[in-house]
């Protein structure tokens, strides 16, 4: 789940230099399911679970975010960054 996170504060630390939001926020999913929709033949949203969003500021992330991202992957959140938790990883395979 650490790595996880830390890919995705060096995401939006990388996105920040372009973004001109004061928030930035970045969601984790999976699939739990191969649901299909039968109208469109597409994959459906019934099926996915959001692990967690992570929200930082803009400037802080442009700033600290390769630094935060090592702290995150080492398993300490430090101040600046917004971890809420909102469902659950899948089982192991």
């Amino acid at each position: 789940m650490q790595a996880l996170e830390a890919t995705a504060v060096g995401e939006l630390a990388a996105r920040a230099k372009s973004s001109s939001a004061q928030t930035l926020a970045v969601s984790i999913v999976y699939q739990r399911t191969g649901a299909i929709s039968p109208v469109y033949g597409v994959a459906t949203f019934n099926g996915v679970e959001k692990v967690c969003t992570i929200i930082v500021s803009r400037e802080s992330v442009a700033k600290n975010g390769l630094t935060w991202a090592n702290e995150i992957a080492d398993g300490h959140v430090p101040p600046g960054v917004a971890i809420k938790i909102e469902g659950q990883l899948p089982p192991p395979q």
